[in-house]
């Protein structure tokens, strides 16, 4: 989930509000509309936070825009993973890809919540069957991934093998597969080991589909 860099010095009133938001979004069948809410009240307050002239902002004004962005961040991540979990993957996929802009521009392109998007907005386009935008944004994220040592990269190989796997590529899915369970074990992630023996299970699976479909 994404993870504004300021919780940690503190929940604001707005934050508190936000995050009750979000907790009634997930348990109520009028999830749309909490999401839609949280959504709105803070475009509406960055709107206003924009009216004021960039060189008569202050520091903490500047601070607080920032955070504001951070929380919409925040509502559109976690409601592009409810409309995903219900399959409306175009709306997830909005979600997904507005969310990342906002990472990127407030906390990098490097950083780890940036690449974690990276990666799920990979996962609605290979749900979508557009495996090689999929595969191009994984790959992205990957490259980025080793070169900031990010901790999660055994996850981003595993859904990078994921891909490979559906666009066809079971060579490169394996190998993909067989370093992020090699990650995986160091961090000592069993849930990720899991899903990735589950994986290779799969490669294997499709290999004797092909082997028999030529016999």
């Amino acid at each position: 989930m994404f993870q504004p860099q300021m919780l940690q010095h503190g929940l604001t009133s707005d934050l508190r509000l936000m995050l009750l938001c979000l907790c009634l979004c997930l348990r109520t069948e009028l999830a749309e509309h909490g999401f839609r809410f949280c959504t709105e009240s803070l475009e509406a307050k960055l709107q206003k936070q924009l009216e004021v002239p960039a060189e008569e902002q202050t520091e903490e004004q500047e601070d607080l825009r920032k955070e504001t962005r951070l929380l919409l961040g925040l509502c559109l991540d976690s409601r592009a993973r409810y409309r995903a979990s219900s399959m409306h993957l175009n709306l997830a996929k909005q979600d997904y890809q507005n969310a990342l802009n906002i990472c990127r521009q407030e906390q990098g392109e490097t950083h780890p919540q940036t690449l974690v998007l990276m990666s799920d907005l990979a996962t609605i386009l290979d749900l979508q069957g557009c495996y090689d935008e999929a595969l191009a944004l994984i790959q992205q994220a990957v490259n980025l991934s080793r070169s900031v040592g990010h901790p999660d990269r055994h996850v981003l190989l595993g859904n990078m093998a994921g891909i490979l796997l559906h666009k066809g590529q079971l060579e490169d899915s394996v190998r993909c597969y067989r370093e992020a369970l090699s990650l995986a074990r160091e961090a000592g992630d069993q849930e990720a080991m899991d899903m990735i023996e589950e994986g290779l299970k799969e490669v294997k699976k499709k290999r004797k589909e092909e082997k028999a479909s030529q016999e």
